[in-house]
C-alpha cells in the first residue's frame, strides 16, 4: 500500500509540473510574426499547442476542432477584412471545442463567429478533453458526472471515462520521450520533421491525394458517443452564445465525409449514427443553436472529386474553405481582427 501511495502522490506531482511547463508555454500565433511560421509543431505535444493558441489574439471568425479541419485556414475561407483563426487540435473532438470555448469566454477573447466541428456520426468520436489543465478536466468531470446522476449506469460510465483520461494525462507526464520534447520547446530547441503551423492557426495539409490516398471508410464499430453528453455540450455552447464575452454567433457543422461515402451513408446511415444525428438535431431545435448535420454539402462535393481528398474523412481545405465562409455568411466585422 505504501509503494503504491508514492507512485500515485510521485505521478500527481509529476503531472502538476507538467501542466506548469506546458501552460506556459511561449505565444506563438501572433499577427506580427511572418506570413508563414517556420517553427514545427507537429512533435510538440497537444496540450502545447493548445495552450499556444488559447494565447492568439481574439478573433473574428473562429474554426473549432480537430484534424478534419485543421488544414482551412484564411486563404481558404477569404474572410476578406476579417480576422480568421483555427483553434482546432488533433485528436480532439466536440468536447474540446466546447471547454476551449468556454475557456476564450471567460477570458473573453472569444472570436465574434464559432464555427463548430462536429465528427460525422458515422465515425463515432466523442472523446473527453485530454488537454486541458488537470483542475479543469476535474471540474469537468464532476459536472459530467452530476449531470447523469440520475441515471446510475450512465454515470458510472462517465466517470470511468473520465478517469481513463486522466490516468492517459499522467501516463504522458511520465513518459520518457513526450516530457523531454515540451522542455526542449520551452527552451527554443525546435524538433525536426513535421509540417508546418502557419500564424493563422492552420497547418500546411499533408500531400496524400489522388493513387496514394486510402478512401476506404467503415463506420465505428463501438458506441463512443453518450447522448445525454452530446446535448449537455450544445448547452453549454448555446450558453455562450450572446453572454458576456462569448462569441455572438455559434455555428455547429457535422464534418463531411468524401463524395462517395457522404452519399452511401447519406443513404444509408447506421442505426447508431442515425439516432445520435436525431438527438444532436433535436437538441439544436429546441435550443434555437444553428447545426448544419448530415455532412453532405454541395459547396463541399461540387468543389473536390474523391481523388482530392487524402482519406474519406478529411477534406481539402479548398473544399472546407468555401463551405465554412458559406455558414458564417453574411458577415460585418467589427474591427476586431483588421
Amino acid at each position: 500500500m505504501g509503494r503504491f501511495l508514492v507512485l500515485v502522490v510521485t505521478t500527481l506531482v509529476v503531472a502538476i509540473l507538467y501542466d506548469l511547463v506546458v501552460f506556459r508555454a511561449p505565444e506563438f500565433f501572433e499577427t506580427e510574426a511572418p506570413p508563414q511560421a517556420v517553427q514545427f509543431l507537429d512533435r510538440m505535444p497537444n496540450e502545447a499547442v493548445q495552450r499556444m493558441k488559447l494565447r492568439a489574439q481574439k478573433a473574428d471568425i473562429g474554426l473549432f476542432g480537430n484534424s478534419r479541419a485543421m488544414m482551412v485556414g484564411a486563404r481558404d475561407v477569404g474572410p476578406g477584412d476579417c480576422r480568421f483563426f483555427n483553434y482546432t487540435v488533433s485528436g480532439s473532438s466536440l468536447r474540446n471545442s466546447v471547454a476551449l470555448l468556454e475557456i476564450l469566454t471567460e477570458g473573453r477573447r472569444a472570436p465574434a463567429i464559432a464555427v463548430v466541428s462536429l465528427d460525422h456520426f458515422e465515425i463515432g468520436m466523442m472523446g473527453n478533453p485530454e488537454y486541458l489543465p488537470l483542475p479543469r478536466m476535474l471540474a469537468l468531470a464532476a459536472a459530467d458526472v452530476g449531470s447523469v446522476i440520475g441515471e446510475p449506469k450512465v454515470a458510472a460510465r462517465v466517470a470511468f471515462r473520465h478517469l481513463y483520461v486522466v490516468w492517459g494525462k499522467f501516463r504522458r507526464a511520465i513518459s520518457s520521450s513526450y516530457f523531454p520534447r515540451v522542455v526542449d520547446f520551452v527552451l527554443g530547441q525546435d524538433p525536426l520533421g513535421g509540417r508546418p503551423y502557419l500564424v493563422d492557426g492552420s497547418r500546411v495539409a499533408e500531400e496524400k491525394a489522388g493513387a496514394t490516398a486510402d478512401h476506404a471508410f467503415h463506420p465505428a464499430a463501438g458506441e463512443e458517443i453518450i447522448d445525454s453528453l452530446l446535448v449537455r455540450d450544445l448547452a453549454r455552447l448555446k450558453a455562450m452564445e450572446g453572454a458576456p464575452g462569448g462569441p455572438s454567433r455559434i455555428i455547429v457543422y457535422e464534418s463531411p465525409l468524401n463524395p462517395e461515402n457522404a452519399a452511401r451513408y447519406a443513404d444509408a446511415a447506421t442505426p447508431g449514427a442515425a439516432r445520435h444525428r436525431a438527438v444532436a438535431a433535436k437538441a439544436c431545435g429546441d435550443l434555437g443553436l444553428s447545426c448544419r448535420l448530415g455532412g453532405v454539402y454541395p459547396t463541399v462535393v461540387d468543389a473536390a472529386s474523391d481523388a482530392a481528398w487524402s482519406d474519406a474523412s478529411h477534406a481539402p481545405a479548398a473544399a472546407l474553405g468555401p463551405f465554412i465562409r458559406e455558414l458564417v455568411a453574411p458577415i460585418a466585422c467589427a474591427g476586431i481582427g483588421s
